[in-house]
């Protein structure tokens, strides 16, 4: 494990609102979900339905332990660095417009965190 694949895992968790302190917990929180990973059929992960204030449900990844959740954004983080994607591409297709989501902002917070650009290779930053 590289210390920059940590990194960029942090940084995405802190985006996805895993380190929100609140009495309600955060949809990351409540699954151990730190990434916020939609449900693909993880191993060690259930589905876990959300409704947006769009309306659109969305199934989450619901995972046995932090750990597991930890595990499986990693796992992600690799995947899409192996397809050759940038730091842009891979928020863009991580968190895209279309879940209502910044994918602009989410990117520069995690570029400016990594001391990244943008058009990074995935493959680079975690290496």
């Amino acid at each position: 494990m590289t210390l920059n694949l940590e990194a960029i895992c942090e940084a995405i968790a802190t985006v996805e609102g895993f380190y929100v302190k609140s009495e309600h917990p955060t949809v990351s929180q409540r699954c151990n979900n730190p990434g916020n990973l939609m449900y693909v059929g993880q191993p060690g992960a259930v589905p876990y339905p959300v409704t947006g204030v769009d309306g659109k449900v969305r199934k989450y990844a619901r995972y046995r332990s932090v750990v597991d959740g930890w595990g499986g954004l990693k796992r992600q983080v690799q995947l899409d660095a192996s397809r050759g994607l940038t730091l842009a591409e891979f928020i863009n297709k991580y968190a895209p417009a279309s879940d209502l989501n910044d994918p602009r902002a989410y990117c520069n917070t995690v570029a400016k965190r990594l001391n990244v650009s943008p058009d990074a290779k995935l493959s680079d930053v975690i290496a």
